[in-house]
This record gives structure tokens, C-alpha cells and sequence, in this order.
């Protein structure tokens, strides 16, 4: 069985924002590179075509956030 790629931005706009959200608000980290990506990602699965430069620019500081806030996590344990 082939999932439809869509069915990886309704992953993500849910059940991963979710995570990273609590992750954020733990933290106190800047949410808007995350709310942007989760934006996103909601758009791609309601079926508007973003184009790669769109999806760069969003991805980049949203991850450099998500790398960040691994790092501290990994070192409160």
C-alpha cells in the first residue's frame, strides 16, 4: 500500500507540531519558526502548492529551533 504524501503534512501539522510544541512552551523558545512551519504544513495538506524557496526559507529556523532545543534537553538528562 502507497500512503499519499499528504498524509505526511497532516502527521506533521498534528501529531508533530503537537510534540515540539510542549517542547517549545517548555522551554520558552521562540514559537514562530515552529507555528510557521506548522502554517505550512496545514496549507500543503488542505492542497496549496508551495514552492521549494517558500519551504526553505520556513525550514531553515525551525529546525536550527528544533536542533537548539534537542541539545538542551539532551543536556538536562
Amino acid at each position: 500500500m502507497q500512503l499519499p504524501f499528504v498524509a505526511i503534512h497532516h502527521w506533521h501539522a498534528g501529531a508533530v507540531a503537537e510534540l515540539i510544541g510542549e517542547v517549545v512552551a517548555q522551554h520558552g523558545a521562540d514559537a514562530a519558526p515552529h507555528d510557521a512551519l506548522c502554517a505550512m504544513h496545514a496549507r500543503a495538506a488542505a492542497g496549496e502548492p508551495i514552492g521549494e524557496g517558500v519551504w526553505s526559507a520556513v525550514l531553515e529556523p525551525a529546525l536550527r529551533e528544533v536542533y537548539r532545543l534537542a541539545d538542551a534537553v539532551s543536556r538536562e538528562r
